[in-house]
């Protein structure tokens, strides 16, 4: 086999193919880090933050969903977040996470 079959051709797998590849993996690696932090919330937690976030659920569709009043919606929700910041920021220092969001 000669060299230049073994050559790629770069207009055809050009630098933003590489680039996408390496961000559907980073973007891979996200959702499983996600998915870890949110298993270790509380069930009411990790569920009204999968809605609205995830699901893209607006309040009144979450409160319809769950049959809970939209305050508790928005309360649960406030809540959530502390608890996954304070899981989150047990595991990595907020340095970190700040760089690794910004990479992103």
């Amino acid at each position: 086999m000669a060299f230049n079959e073994t050559k790629i051709d770069m207009s055809k797998y050009g630098l933003s193919d590489i680039y996408r590849t390496d961000k559907r993996a980073m973007d891979n690696e996200l959702q499983e880090l996600v998915n870890d932090f949110l298993g270790k919330l509380p069930e009411k937690y990790s569920v009204i933050l999968t809605l609205f976030y995830i699901n893209d659920l607006s309040h009144d569709e979450i409160s319809e969903t769950l049959n809970i009043p939209i305050g508790t919606v928005k309360n649960r929700i406030f809540r959530a977040k502390e608890k996954l910041k304070e899981i989150i920021t047990e595991v990595y220092p907020e340095e970190s996470l700040m760089e690794l969001i910004y990479a992103i």
